[in-house]
């Protein structure tokens, strides 16, 4: 099954070459626009008097880094290889990686953003000033 998502994926990248410059910089430039994000998120926060958005980006930042240590041992335990490593004729976009293949890095700090921005937007629900849900 991995293959054969692979190859539509793939065969997809082949058909739609007017994205690839869009999806090269992302790739390339991704990790630093989330950085930028943090720090625009913590100041923001400061500059509001919102302890609650300076923690949650002071705890998005640490979440994102303890994912990758993580992930980093459990990659080197794994030791998949990349697709592109394990079948021939395949369309790579960006330059090859000899990083591991599973878990993904991307995947991996996603994963652990998603319940510190869930928990935010649920507290926007309620009473922002003091972070807790207002009851009705």
């Amino acid at each position: 099954m991995d293959r054969a998502i692979y190859r539509w994926v793939n065969r997809l990248a082949d058909n739609t070459s007017w994205a690839h410059g869009v999806f090269k910089l992302y790739a390339g430039a991704g990790i630093a626009v989330f950085a930028l994000l943090l720090v625009v998120a913590f100041v923001n926060g400061r500059q509001h008097d919102d302890p609650i958005a300076v923690a949650a980006a002071i705890w998005a930042g640490a979440a994102a880094l303890v994912a990758l240590g993580i992930g980093q041992v459990v990659g080197g335990a794994i030791d998949r290889l990349r697709p592109y490593e394990s079948m021939s004729d395949v369309h790579v976009l960006v330059a090859r990686s000899t990083d591991f293949s599973f878990p993904s890095v991307s995947k991996t700090a996603n994963s652990a953003l998603r319940p510190l921005l869930s928990a935010r937007s649920n507290m926007n629900r309620g009473d922002t000033e003091r972070g807790t849900p207002t009851t009705t």
